[in-house]
């Protein structure tokens, strides 16, 4: 696992004014979660729930959003987590893959991959 801070920039899906946002590149967390009071504050609303697992082993049910979400020159819509007000900005690998991006952990960077598309076998 590897962690180290990078800028995004976050908005809501509906053209809202962006806000650039410190985020914590974290490859061991799937959704990327921001705070409640932030996400509110962009107009970012909870269109549902999911249980998602915590490092402890535990799972709680969160509220997650859409939002549009920047990083250099990648752009696209990804699943929000709603954390507690007090929660660090985390940046996981949903966000990451959604944006054709891995992580150089190395130079503590974000470089873009090519996806593979598989192709059908026909038998």
């Amino acid at each position: 696992m590897s962690t180290f801070n990078y800028p995004i920039t976050i908005a809501d899906i509906n053209g809202g004014q962006p806000r650039e946002v410190e985020v914590c590149v974290d490859t061991g967390t799937f959704f990327t979660t921001l705070p409640r009071p932030l996400l509110h504050e962009i107009g970012i609303e909870p269109t549902d729930t999911r249980y998602v697992p915590l490092a402890d082993g535990q799972s709680v049910e969160q509220e997650i959003g859409h939002a549009q979400v920047a990083l250099d020159d990648e752009q696209g819509i990804t699943i929000v987590v709603f954390g507690d007000d007090d929660s660090a900005p985390l940046l996981g690998r949903y966000t990451l893959t959604g944006l054709c991006l891995e992580v150089d952990s190395d130079n503590q960077r974000l470089v873009p991959f090519i996806p593979l598309l598989a192709t059908p076998v026909l038998v």
